[in-house]
């Protein structure tokens, strides 16, 4: 027999067998839905020959695997939003004095870090603000500042700042560090742009060759002023090159202090400037013998509220010599009316 034929065979084979096999399945589906109150007899059908099927290699369909649930990604709670910590409270300030090789007796917290004034600022006013306070960190205050041996408690306080805090003061200089300095005994804000010093025992700068100018005042003429315009004053209580300023009276003259020969501005003359030791080792500028000193009460560059106190402090002229105070002018005496008759007319 020839391929192509049995191959027909075959497939007639095949189909025979599942027709028959598909209406075996429907007879007894339909048996089992009939009623069953009247059997009926269901006549077999004649068996049909089947011929034994080729066999067939199929492959297995794999059984699926079996489903693990993965569980459910646990949100994260959000935080709840609370309020910001508190700023915290600055201790009390603690202002000693420290020896410098070189500066002398400084004023310096307890660790011994470097204070600075400003002489731009007011008396018990600061005017370093903004990114002038974040370079020169003011010292900042609970309460009056807790003070070290060799300083005077009543000098120290404290003055409010722009932003309601409260920065330590000594002798009415508000007091500063200087973020550059690295560790305790650093001094490199020392006479930054001329205006920024180490502070004195006696409340006021230690310049580095402290200058010596001269400014016009509307009343008293052509006086002394430092770099920064605040007046010099002599004592009339001095001798030739000694000063006789000490102690409180020190604190309220705080004398012109320098490291290094002074120097001169404006119209004063180079061949009166001088120096002393003073009683702590400190150098004292002196103009035209006379030692020269500020007063603690100036406010401010130009003020002159020291004139003639105690009518032995005055400004100091160009020529080094005491400006006397101004002498009032004197006060007219009125005349008397003249003496007049009934009618009105003198006699």
């Amino acid at each position: 027999m020839r391929p192509r034929v049995y191959l027909s065979l075959v497939g007639r084979w095949v189909v025979s067998g599942l027709l028959a096999a598909i209406l075996a399945t429907l007879a007894v589906a339909c048996t089992q839905a009939a009623p069953t109150s009247t059997p009926t007899a269901t006549p077999t059908p004649s068996p049909t020959p089947t011929t034994a099927l080729p066999t067939s290699t199929l492959t297995p369909t794999p059984s699926p695997s079996p489903t693990v649930e993965q569980p459910m990604p646990t949100a994260t709670p959000t935080p709840t939003p609370t309020s910001p910590p508190p700023t915290p409270t600055p201790p009390k300030a603690e202002v000693k004095l420290s020896e410098h090789p070189e500066l002398g007796s400084i004023l310096t917290d307890f660790s011994g870090r470097t204070l600075y004034l400003f002489t731009r600022d007011e008396r018990n006013k600061s005017n370093c603000s903004g990114n002038c306070a974040v370079t020169w960190p003011p010292l900042l205050s609970t309460g009056t500042p807790a003070i070290g041996e060799g300083l005077e408690g009543g000098r120290l306080g404290t003055a409010a700042r722009g932003d309601g805090s409260m920065q330590a003061t000594y002798n009415g200089w508000p007091l500063y560090y200087y973020a550059a300095d690295g560790k305790p005994g650093d001094v490199t804000g020392q006479d930054v742009g001329k205006a920024w010093f180490v502070v004195s025992t006696y409340g006021g700068p230690v310049q580095t060759g402290a200058a010596v100018n001269t400014a016009q005042h509307p009343e008293l003429g052509t006086i002394l002023t430092d770099a920064s315009r605040r007046t010099l004053y002599l004592f009339t209580r001095d001798e030739p090159n000694k000063s006789n300023c000490s102690g409180n009276c020190a604190l309220d003259w705080p004398p012109l202090l320098t490291v290094g020969d002074p120097t001169v501005g404006g119209t004063a003359s180079a061949t009166f400037l001088g120096t002393i030791t003073r009683a702590d080792g400190s150098t004292q500028v002196t103009y035209n013998g006379w030692p020269l000193y500020y007063y603690a009460p100036d406010a401010r560059p130009g003020d002159t509220t020291g004139q003639n106190v105690g009518t032995v402090w005055f400004v100091v002229s160009a020529t080094g010599e005491a400006v006397p105070a101004a002498k009032a002018e004197p006060t007219p005496t009125p005349m008397p009316p003249p003496a007049t008759g009934d009618d009105g007319y003198s006699y």
